[in-house]
């Protein structure tokens, strides 16, 4: 599943660099039609490009870290469905 997200969202990086203004509008239409399924009214969505574009180095960087901090708790991710609390 990680591998076909990683496919996906360099694809869809490479579309926003190749064809920017295609892009932007599909990729704003998609977005504003997830909001809109899920009842989300925000402006947001119109951040479609700049957010696909910064989603490939932000996952592979969280992939490549062990450890992070949500809440104000500190785990490390050692393998799928394992996670250990560690301060």
């Amino acid at each position: 599943m990680t591998v076909f997200s990683g496919l996906g969202l360099t694809a869809a990086a490479a579309a926003c660099l190749l064809f920017p203004l295609r892009t932007l509008a599909v990729l704003t239409l998609f977005y504003a039609a997830m909001y809109a399924a899920f009842g989300i009214r925000r402006w947001t969505f119109l951040l479609a490009l700049p957010t696909t574009l910064a989603n490939v180095p932000l996952f592979a960087y969280a992939l490549a870290r062990r450890t992070f901090v949500w809440g104000g708790r500190r785990y490390r991710w050692r393998r799928m469905f394992d996670v250990e609390v560690v301060g």
